[in-house]
C-alpha cells in the first residue's frame, strides 16, 4: 500500500460526496423547472420525497407498477455489462477529457465516441457524464 492512499481514499471520498451533492441539485433544479416556480415546490420534503411521484426522468407516473424505465432495464438486465472500447471512453471522460480528444487518443471518429458515450449512459442509468463516472466508481468499474 503506498503511503498516499489513505489521503487517496479520503479525496475520493470527497468527490463522491461533491457529485452526490451537485446530482440532488440538479433533481431539486429539475423539480422546481416541472413546478414552475419554486413557491409551488412542497417545502420540507427531502428529494426522495419530491421524487416519490415521478420516475428518474421526471415524469409523473401514471400508474403504480414499476417505470418505463425500470422495465427497459429489466428486459436488457443481461446487456447492461460495458464493452471494453465503452470501458475506454468512461476511462477518459473520467480524466476529463472531452469527446473530439477521446477520438484522437483512440483513433475513432467523434461520432462513434458520442455512441458509446449514449451507451455507456443508457447502461449505468446515467443522466450525465459526471453521473456516468460516479455511477462506475460507486460500482467499482473505474478504479482509480
Amino acid at each position: 500500500m503506498l503511503p498516499n492512499m489513505p489521503l487517496l481514499a479520503a479525496q475520493i471520498e470527497a468527490a463522491i460526496a461533491s457529485l452526490t451533492r451537485v446530482m440532488e441539485e440538479a433533481m431539486r433544479a429539475s423539480a422546481v423547472e416541472r413546478a414552475g416556480s419554486r413557491d409551488e415546490l412542497p417545502t420540507g420534503r427531502s428529494m426522495t420525497a419530491l421524487n416519490s411521484k415521478t420516475d428518474a426522468f421526471g415524469c409523473n407516473r401514471k400508474n403504480s407498477g414499476a417505470s418505463a424505465r425500470q422495465r427497459y432495464y429489466e428486459s436488457t438486465a443481461g446487456t447492461n455489462r460495458l464493452s471494453s472500447r465503452e470501458s475506454e471512453v468512461l476511462h477518459w471522460l473520467a480524466y476529463g477529457k472531452t469527446g473530439p480528444e477521446i477520438a484522437i487518443i483512440l483513433g475513432i471518429s467523434t461520432c462513434t465516441v458520442r455512441i458509446h458515450i449514449q451507451s455507456v449512459k443508457r447502461k449505468l442509468g446515467a443522466v450525465n457524464i459526471p453521473h456516468a463516472v460516479y455511477v462506475a466508481f460507486a460500482r467499482g468499474i473505474l478504479k482509480l
